[in-house]
């Protein structure tokens, strides 16, 4: 079976040369904007799908940063743009839990190391190939598993180990309920389905961005009795180096099999969406590959998740107006910033 997009993806088409003084405008102008604007929405998701992996606060925003800059200089899709991979949650919740940290680092080098071949062999397209059934149901049993586990923590409770297990506690962690996250949890929720049917001089604001500030703002105004995430010390002790895991070498290929498929398949198919959103130049998909695969190799090695692009961060990029790799960039060196001055 072959890939349904067109041939022409691979070579993007070449505009009329741009000076650079009219390219400067153009990142002040649109890419600058939309970078703060996707800084805002990459922060808490970051931190977020840290704390979901069971892996350091920190890590998520070491791989925000690693895939913006990387993917923003060397990836195949302009306006994509990758950071912590909101697809991999569970399993490198799972992985950490059977290997550890430093050896789900390595588990992530390792397979970037293998996007990194696939990308230079040149058969990304092959991956666009695979049923979208079978790429669906992998992606909605992912989600599923992923709401069951933070329907506990939106309760004020936290999650379980398994599946089964998180629906058998549902009812009583809903009796128990912390009612301030609860409602918070809830609007958050509310706001980014509504969002949707908002006004269309509203549109180019993200959802998402609208439904974080209004519930920060709420959750600082009114004196709710919330648990909040704190950064303590110097982020270069985030810095780990991967380790090599105690035995289970058989669970280790697999695992680094699993997260490299995960993460390939998420980015070709949040790069082949974000194609459909603008009409600039198509993804060269074995570059953007390639791109993965060195980011990852570089997020495992220092101490970060493993990346993918996002569909949520890339969506909200183009609809903020970005035109080019560099507000990808920027909004990653924001995160930098954030990540060293702030949190001491």
């Amino acid at each position: 079976m072959q890939p349904t997009e067109p041939h022409h993806s691979q070579a993007p088409d070449k505009g009329p040369p741009v000076s650079r003084t009219d390219r400067l405008r153009s990142i002040i102008r649109h890419d600058l904007p939309s970078s703060l604007v996707v800084f805002l929405i990459a922060l808490p998701l970051s931190v977020g799908i840290a704390i979901a992996s069971d892996a350091p606060v920190l890590s998520g925003l070491i791989s925000a940063v690693v895939g913006g800059i990387v993917l923003g200089f060397i990836g195949g899709s302009p306006l994509s743009v990758s950071g912590p991979a909101n697809g991999l949650m569970v399993v490198t919740a799972g992985l950490v839990a059977q290997f550890g940290w430093r050896a789900t680092c390595l588990i992530t080098v390792a397979a970037g190391v293998l996007q990194l071949i696939l990308g230079l062999s040149r058969i990304a397209r092959a991956v666009l190939a695979i049923s979208p059934v079978v790429v669906h149901a992998m992606l909605a049993g992912i989600g599923i598993t992923i709401a069951l586990q933070q329907t506990h923590v939106l309760l004020g409770g936290e999650s379980h180990s398994t599946s089964w297990e998180n629906v058998v506690q549902l009812p009583g962690q809903i009796i128990g309920a912390h009612k301030p996250g609860m409602f918070l949890g809830v609007l958050v929720i509310a706001i980014m389905v509504a969002w949707r049917w908002a006004p269309a001089k509203l549109a180019p604001i993200p959802g998402p961005l609208v439904a974080i500030v209004t519930a920060t703002i709420i959750s600082v105004v009114f004196p709710f009795d919330l648990a909040r995430i704190t950064l303590t010390g110097s982020p270069l002790n985030a810095f780990q180096l991967p380790a090599l895991p105690e035995g289970k070498w058989g669970a280790f290929a697999v695992s680094v099999l699993t997260v490299a498929f995960i993460a390939t398949v998420e980015s070709l198919l949040a790069s082949v969406s974000i194609d459909r959103m603008h009409p600039g130049a198509p993804t060269n998909f074995n570059r953007e590959l390639t791109g993965q695969g060195v980011a990852n190799i570089t997020s495992g090695m220092i101490g970060g998740l493993p990346i993918a692009a996002a569909i949520v961060r890339s969506s909200a990029n183009v609809q903020a107006g970005a035109k080019s790799r560099a507000s990808t960039i920027m909004h990653s060196v924001w995160i930098l910033v954030f990540t060293l001055f702030l949190p001491g």
